[in-house]
């Protein structure tokens, strides 16, 4: 094996101006081809009329953007352009800021540009070889283009889709769907868009007996048929079949008035053609899926990857699985090229991404034997995060290209299947069954335990399993069941939209399965659509869900005046989007009845930020919407949803308003008083203590004797631990009193517990109108609040505070041992 690890890493290049001939056999050779700016994120193709392997997609980036077809000359072991690209100013013109990063990262061109040929875009495995026209056909959002080998010319094909039931046709940023709220519904009965289904990472192939495309593997696409019935929705509608007869995309979910049978959502696979058994082949993708509710993922976890195998018959346009007892692995995006001559199709499986070094293996799946093993050798090239397989019969080559730092990098194996004979695959156990998730019972013990806590100290809970760090999501207290809901993440830190929910009386963390943030092409910010199970990617949370009787709700039909401010002015059908404990753990819409807009209210501006027990969930938009509201001054907005009447209201808040708020939690609800909390930080003073009467609509600052920040309290804030330290620096930055982390009110008490600042305890107490400061105490060597946002929350069912920084934490606050000056 040393001696083959040599040789792919040394084969001279020299060689290579002999040729294919030149290649060894059975050998993976890397090609020093041009380091030019790969077409990452888009398939190769073998194309029979010029008898090469064709290649267009899209520019990575931070690179010049490239429109040329690119062919693989075997004689040179060279791409080679079909016609010199644009200029990269025209591109890049085309393409610029939002635009750019609708065509070139997700969404492709909605027309062709004036150059004749449609924007550099991602493909993925959206593009078929028609070989009845001996056209190549790229499906992307908005158009259908083809493109001619043998002229070398584009058009626009100019498809429709036929629509029926109700879609939200959401323009997904790449800042995903749940920062930017869902689009309200149009209900269609037939009615055609322009180009291919709304979907995205689609995989097609063509079927040439009914003259057909085949789509399947795709996600963000909201699927609603079973909404009305279950409130469960998914990112995955089934089949798609285009007919060239009519030029029409349509659903194929149905046969004879029932449900087909069809594989599990998926995207990242391609399909290929199986001539002699009339069929098209389907095998692995990537379904999402995170075991969380087995272990904790990680950070940035890889999503789900599958192995199954689907043939789709053409004769009798049906899906069917092929068991098999033997498998190949999980593939979340495989690498299928089919051999027509031997009637095999082939699969190369690299090292997962992040494992650095490891093997790369050839395998091949025969209709009556199943997967075989071929070939294994050493893989000493890292990391890979996208590559295409294409097969070049004719030369008996497989070329494998990929996406790197440098540029596109090709791989060529010449084949000589005669000297790899077959090895059974291993045998494949599938993983248990996801369990629904169950809130334990109260522990007996463990309550006396909670009652029997040092007052105002933090101590370590210590439940038998923790969750996941989510940086920038966030903790919501159930007021109403005493259940604590924890979701979000985003921000490249954590990267899976589950949901695990604390019971503080029996301390313990309920965990389920999840779906992760990467779809194809992986965006490691926030996500990019839902999840093809139906929940939303869990990024910055920024305050904007909440949770009230068993449901975790993280949108109402309002919208970021940010964000969505033309969106949230659109007339359709709103939903209120949640987490349904009492489902099992799993993610639920519901159409909201009724939306009334107040006298200056443009749109339906609030995203949620608390809840009231007696089922009404609140937003603040405007400037008083967190972190996105700095660019809306004196503009303020108050939304409700009714989750017992199902009804969405929103109105205008007039001045005297609080300003703008920074990243952090600054309101809570006063359930008893009928009035939101909300404290005001100013960046070098002025802050104010308010609170918003939901039934006058206005606000009324309290005007507290004191305010936190003031420079006599400072040396108040130390523990004994710290009070040595007062002259240092670093504390001296640790006491800069900043942003409200959070605030939640104590109602037995009449206080509010805010987190200001770094590690500054306040409480303010309404029967004094008087804030003071709380001495930090905690068990053990480590505590502290989580930042931007304190991963913090009252739960009055058991009279603690709940704190997440890495590790659970509680309080019992008694603040009657707080000094009052």
């Amino acid at each position: 094996m040393r001696a083959t690890r040599v040789l792919t890493l040394l084969f001279p290049s020299a060689v290579f101006a002999a040729g294919i001939d030149a290649l060894p056999v059975n050998q993976w050779v890397k090609l020093d081809t041009k380091k030019e700016p790969g077409y990452a994120w888009s398939a190769t193709v073998y194309v029979p009329s010029r008898g090469q392997v064709l290649h267009w997609g899209a520019a990575p980036s931070g690179t010049p953007e490239h429109d040329d077809v690119r062919a693989f000359d075997t004689d040179k072991l060279e791409w080679v352009s079909d016609y010199p690209s644009a200029p990269a100013d025209v591109l890049r013109k085309a393409v610029d800021t939002e635009d750019r990063a609708k065509s070139v990262r997700i969404w492709g061109r909605w027309a062709m540009l004036d150059t004749g040929r449609p924007a550099p875009s991602w493909v993925l495995n959206a593009v078929t070889y028609d070989s009845k026209r001996r056209q190549l056909v790229y499906v992307l959002k908005g158009m259908m283009a083809a493109y001619d080998p043998e002229k070398r010319t584009w058009r626009d094909m100019k498809a429709e889709t036929e629509l029926h039931g109700k879609w939200s046709l959401n323009p997904t940023t790449p800042y995903g769907m749940y920062e930017r709220g869902l689009r309200p519904e149009q209900d269609f009965k037939g009615e055609r868009i322009p180009g291919p289904p709304p979907v995205y990472g689609a995989g097609i192939c063509y079927d040439p007996v009914n003259d057909e495309i085949l789509l399947f593997p795709h996600w963000g696409s909201q699927n609603n048929d079973l909404r009305s019935a279950t409130g469960e929705v998914a990112a995955h509608s089934g089949t798609w079949v285009y007919s060239f007869a009519d030029n029409l995309w349509r659903r194929d979910t149905m046969r004879d008035g029932k449900p087909r049978l069809q594989p599990p959502p998926r995207c990242g696979a391609p399909m290929v053609y199986d001539p002699k058994a009339r069929a098209i082949v389907l095998f692995g993708g990537q379904s999402g899926l995170v075991r969380s509710d087995i272990a904790n993922p990680g950070r940035a976890p890889e999503p789900g990857a599958l192995n199954d195998l689907w043939i789709y018959y053409l004769a009798t346009r049906q899906w069917r699985e092929v068991p098999f007892m033997k498998y190949s692995p999980e593939q979340g995006q495989p690498k299928l090229a089919h051999d027509e001559a031997l009637g095999l199709t082939f699969l190369v499986t690299l090292p997962k991404q992040y494992a650095g070094k490891g093997r790369i293996t050839l395998w091949s799946l025969g209709a009556a034997k199943g997967w075989s093993k071929r070939h294994e050798e050493p893989w000493p090239h890292g990391d890979t995060s996208w590559a295409s397989l294409a097969l070049d019969p004719k030369n008996r080559l497989l070329l494998l290209v990929r996406d790197s730092k440098d540029g596109q990098e090709t791989f060529a194996f010449r084949l000589d299947l005669d000297n790899l004979p077959p090895q059974p695959a291993t045998a494949w156990g599938p993983r248990p069954p996801i369990a629904p998730q169950e809130v334990p019972p109260h522990d007996p013990a463990w309550l006396a335990k909670l009652k029997e806590l040092p007052a105002n100290t933090w101590v370590p809970a210590k439940p038998p399993r923790e969750p996941e760090r989510r940086d920038w999501g966030m903790m919501a207290a159930d007021p109403v069941r005493g259940l604590v809901f924890y979701f979000g993440g985003g921000h490249s830190t954590y990267q899976v939209n589950d949901v695990a929910v604390y019971a503080p009386g029996a301390n313990r963390w309920c965990h389920t399965a999840g779906d992760s943030n990467f779809p194809l092409p992986p965006h490691d910010w926030d996500g990019c659509t839902m999840s093809t199970r139906g929940g939303p990617p869990a990024g910055h949370q920024r305050n904007s869900y909440v949770a009230l009787d068993g449901r975790m709700f993280v949108h109402a039909g309002t919208h970021s005046r940010r964000w969505d401010a033309e969106t949230a002015k659109e007339k359709g059908t709103r939903v209120a989007w949640f987490w349904d404990l009492d489902r099992g753990g799993v993610w639920r819409q519901r159409e909201i009845a009724e939306v009334a807009l107040g006298e200056g209210v443009p749109g339906s501006y609030g995203r949620l930020h608390v809840a009231d027990p007696s089922g009404k969930l609140y937003g603040f938009a405007g400037h008083l919407e967190p972190y996105d509201g700095r660019f809306f001054t004196r503009e303020a907005y108050f939304s409700t949803y009714d989750a017992r009447e199902n009804k969405l209201s929103v109105r205008r808040i007039p001045e005297p308003t609080p300003g703008w708020v920074g990243e952090c939690r600054p309101f809570c609800m006063l359930p008893d008083r009928q009035q939101v909390f909300f404290y005001e930080f100013r960046k070098g003073g002025g802050h104010n203590t308010w609170v918003y009467d939901i039934k006058e609509n206005r606000f009324i600052n309290l005007k507290p004797k004191r305010q936190p920040g003031e420079d006599r309290l400072k040396a108040e804030l130390q523990t004994d631990r710290l009070k040595a330290e007062l002259q240092t620096d670093r504390l001296k930055a640790e006491l800069r009193t900043g942003d409200p982390r959070t605030v939640e009110y104590v109602e037995s008490q009449k206080c509010v517990f805010a987190v200001i600042g770094r590690n500054e305890q306040w409480v303010y107490s309404f029967e004094r109108n008087d804030w003071a400061p709380l001495p930090l105490k905690a068990e053990g060597e480590r505590f502290g609040f989580q930042t931007p946002y304190a991963q913090l929350v009252w739960v009055a069912h058991h009279g603690v505070l709940v704190n997440f920084a890495g590790t659970t934490c509680l309080l019992r606050p008694d603040f009657s041992q707080v000094k009052w000056e």
